[in-house]
């Protein structure tokens, strides 16, 4: 295309995907003032500059890695930090080892048994690692001065969830038997709280407990009573008075554009996997 003129048709030009003639329509050239792209072709430069490099680092951590004796020496050729971390069990642990293919390969035969380096592993945004058993410790018993600390742990949250379930039970029944929820809670001194006409996006009460009262059946003749645990561990009672079902004239113009959308997006999912199911049903398998 070099020595075409605007307007002028190329020879044949043999490629990978065929033959082709090119025609060089126009000659657009943009221009610059060299102050204002300097930051860009710095960065661009720099970029290329700095991939060339890790290409070329790259390649030498893996040709003097390989049956090295020590990757003290391979840090120090390649100009990299050499690093020793803690020791952690096949299931991984922290900084590195919390990636599934650090804790894989460190416990690997060929590093293990063999004591060979790993392959350079990939960490994702161009952190690369090599690993080499620096010490193997076989699995035993912990002795009861190393793991006191944890065993208290868990038997004071046992103790303590097993408090809570009695104390919690113990409410659930005053009121089941007829107590409101406000009496309960102000006798014991808890937390409480009333919601009038609360919807399933009520910025004004906790959504989980929300969304566990909104499961709950419609009550009928009396209050519908539920006790459930959080995520984080409270226990709560629920009383559910009453339910309003919804109403297509109540909604606002922005509730109604919403709805409209979420109920097109449902019936297309559901049209999409009956779609699925017809063609896997009157599919035909050759071999």
């Amino acid at each position: 295309m070099a020595g075409l003129e605007v307007g002028q048709i190329s020879g044949p030009v043999n490629t990978d995907a065929g033959t082709h003639f090119i025609k060089l329509l126009d000659i657009q050239q943009e221009t610059y003032e060299l102050s204002e792209q300097r930051s860009r072709i710095e960065r661009e430069l720099i970029q290329e500059f700095t991939s060339d490099l890790l290409v070329e680092k790259l390649q030498n951590l893996k040709d003097l890695s390989f049956n090295a004796e020590s990757l003290a020496e391979v840090a120090a050729d390649v100009g990299l930090e050499l690093k020793t971390s803690e020791a952690f069990p096949r299931s991984g642990g922290g900084g590195v080892a919390a990636f599934p293919a650090v804790a894989r390969a460190a416990f690997s035969p060929e590093v293990v048994n063999d004591q060979y380096a790993s392959e350079v592993l990939e960490l994702g945004n161009d952190r690369y690692l090599v690993l080499k058993l620096n010490e193997y410790i076989a699995a035993r018993q912990q002795e009861l001065p190393e793991v006191r600390e944890r065993v208290v742990q868990l038997v004071t949250d046992d103790v303590s969830k097993n408090q809570l379930a009695e104390q919690g039970g113990a409410l659930l029944a005053r009121v089941m038997a007829g107590e409101s929820v406000e009496t309960v809670a102000k006798s014991e001194n808890l937390s409480w709280q009333v919601v009038i006409d609360g919807t399933r996006r009520n910025a004004s009460s906790n959504a989980e407990i929300g969304q566990k009262v909104f499961s709950l059946p419609k009550p009928v003749a009396e209050s519908v009573v539920e006790s459930f645990y959080l995520s984080n561990g409270d226990f709560v009672v629920a009383s559910l008075t009453g339910v309003t079902e919804g109403r297509l004239d109540r909604l606002t113009k922005q509730q109604k554009t919403s709805l409209v959308a979420a109920s097109t997006v449902s019936r297309g999912s559901r049209d999409l996997a009956a779609y699925e199911q017809s063609l896997l049903a009157n599919a035909t398998i050759e071999k």
